[in-house]
């Protein structure tokens, strides 16, 4: 069976990788919502092949200017303490690429509370903070 699937508060993808585990389904994501920079890095790792291969051969980037004001618009990176984005312009090319690539690949619509509209999915799902019970904290 074929599903559909939208990840709230994606994290490393723990939830489609549960779903895929179970066998029962052909599992697609069609969205996620993350904020934590490196959480959002490593589901693109995991569950899109981002690679610096990838980084390297990806022919669509647009200007730094671009990337950087992509990712703040989704508040990727924000840190909710302190109400700072996350400073973008600090990274260099390649690191920064690294980041726009992984919001893209992971379908990465960013903050929840910004987003207006989700695409179809048969199915969402949600995972709580981990902040608690992380080793990266």
């Amino acid at each position: 069976m074929k599903l559909s699937l939208i990840e709230l508060f994606s994290g490393i993808g723990a939830q489609l990788r549960g779903l895929q585990n179970t066998g029962l389904f052909e599992i697609t994501s069609v969205a996620t919502s993350e904020v934590d920079k490196d959480a959002m890095l490593s589901y693109a790792v995991i569950h899109c092949s981002l690679s610096n291969q990838t980084i390297r051969e990806y022919k669509n980037y647009p200007s730094r200017q671009e990337m950087i004001m992509y990712l703040n618009e989704r508040r990727i990176g924000y840190d909710f303490e302190k109400c700072k984005s996350y400073d973008w312009g600090k990274l260099l090319g390649v690191e920064l690429k690294k980041y726009y690539l992984a919001c893209i690949l992971s379908k990465n619509l960013g903050d929840i509370s910004r987003i207006e509209h989700l695409p179809y999915a048969d199915l969402v799902t949600y995972s709580f903070p981990c902040t608690d019970i992380s080793v990266s904290g």
